[in-house]
């Protein structure tokens, strides 16, 4: 019996591991290893002795209560069917968090593999869209071999097509499995865990880990440009600048390793002013103080924001139902005459007013009242990769509807799972002055 169980918690275990590694890859590869995984945890959960333990149990009230109401907002929804949809793409915030939460020693043991596993998943993934936007841009031309990424024909230069996209290497033609917003976000996650383990010293001692994890953050902040989303090019500043501020405070030799700060701050924002994504945020912000607010035709998500406010205070308290707050977008850019988002058939582009919609301010509530309590536990324990998480899905959650896809829900409950209830207990880092 002792053999039989310790096999099904490694298998449960390696079912994790893969889990993590397919959240960026195409959803029905997560959804079967989700299906195997919470099945063959059913045999190895320590209810007894997990449940005994008052430590994290508010965290997973909270995302019980986060699932649960969206089950009591299908009930005045007048869309059931897709009311049905959302409660079951929810489904992990209460499974997930559960299963970590009764997870086993083996699993806590072993947690720096399932993150590991997740950087894994990314890199590959990265390595199969470089490959793919490869492939689509050879072509043979009167019987030779040409190399040609452009999509519209501007005959740009080198630094106009990093500033402007518009070929095979950027934005969407390079995202084939998420939407660059999504993926960006995965992978700067991915630059948060190799720079904790670095900084913890969690990767042994041989120069050659060191080196490959370094090489792998430079990787990744590339391909964080190459996929052209705002979100993730701000995350990532923000993720660079709290590590240097988190090692400087660390070693307590400041002068250089403060010009160094400065310096990776500066370039940050020069880069982010090269971006032509980054440069239209600013035009959108120009043109939403400077014009109506009602101004028709238009796509700028400032615009919709402020139209949408109207449906929040009509529904302010529970919203409009679990599968209503489409359906009400819909009807709001017909009034409005916003024609473009109306035929694009745009969701909000904003988790948090998404939730206030569907769900009203108790639904909002209870979504930032679990990452205030996250952010809160990562300043007590100073563990700079819970809050640098907390703080990159706030601004993940600021500019998009994250929590209406699969790929959203998975990675967000796994992760923060992962991060509240299976982390070990923290370590100060041991940086030593070089």
């Amino acid at each position: 019996m002792q053999k039989y169980q310790e096999v099904i918690t490694k298998i449960n275990f390696w079912l994790l591991v893969l889990l993590a590694f397919s959240i960026p890859f195409h959803r029905l590869f997560s959804t079967y290893v989700f299906l195997l995984w919470g099945l063959s945890s059913l045999f190895i959960l320590q209810y007894k002795q997990r449940f005994s333990r008052k430590k994290d149990r508010t965290f997973l009230w909270f995302f019980l209560f986060f699932f649960v109401l969206h089950i009591i907002g299908s009930f005045y929804s007048e869309n059931s069917h897709a009311a049905s949809i959302d409660i079951t793409l929810k489904l992990p915030f209460i499974i997930m968090p559960l299963f970590m939460f009764l997870s086993g020693e083996y699993v806590r043991e072993n947690n720096r593999k399932v993150l590991l596993s997740f950087v894994a998943g990314n890199f590959v993934a990265s390595l199969v869209c470089l490959v793919a936007a490869t492939v689509r841009s050879i072509s043979v031309v009167n019987g030779s071999w040409t190399f040609n990424s452009e999509l519209m024909d501007h005959n740009y230069s080198f630094w106009q097509k990093l500033a402007n996209g518009g070929n095979n290497f950027m934005y969407e033609p390079l995202s084939i499995f998420q939407h660059p917003g999504y993926f960006s976000i995965f992978i700067v996650s991915s630059v948060i865990f190799l720079l904790d383990m670095l900084l913890r010293k969690e990767i042994g001692k041989t120069t050659f880990r060191k080196v490959l994890y370094i090489v792998l953050i430079v990787f990744f902040s590339i391909m964080v440009y190459l996929l052209f989303a705002r979100t993730g090019l701000i995350a990532l500043l923000f993720v660079f600048l709290a590590y240097l501020i988190y090692y400087v405070l660390s070693t307590k030799r400041s002068f250089l390793k403060l010009s160094f700060i400065l310096a990776i701050a500066v370039g940050g924002v020069m880069v982010l002013g090269f971006n032509g994504r980054m440069r239209n945020s600013l035009d959108e912000l120009k043109a939403f103080f400077s014009e109506s607010h009602q101004q028709e035709d238009t796509e700028n998500r400032l615009v919709i924001w402020y139209n949408a406010l109207d449906i929040v205070k009509s529904n302010l308290f529970f919203g409009v139902g679990t599968g209503d707050n489409k359906d009400q977008l819909l009807k709001m850019y017909k009034e409005r005459g916003l024609k473009k988002a109306e035929a694009a058939n745009r969701n909000i582009h904003n988790q948090f007013l998404e939730t206030t919609i569907q769900l009203g301010l108790i639904g909002l509530f209870s979504l930032l009242s679990l990452l205030l309590l996250a952010f809160i536990k990562g300043i007590r324990a100073r563990n700079p990769l819970l809050i640098c998480f907390v703080v990159i899905n706030v601004l993940f959650f600021m500019f998009e509807s994250c929590l209406n896809r699969q790929a959203g829900v998975f990675y967000f409950a796994l992760v923060l799972s992962l991060l509240l209830f299976i982390r070990p207990a923290e370590k100060k880092p041991v940086i030593s002055a070089p």
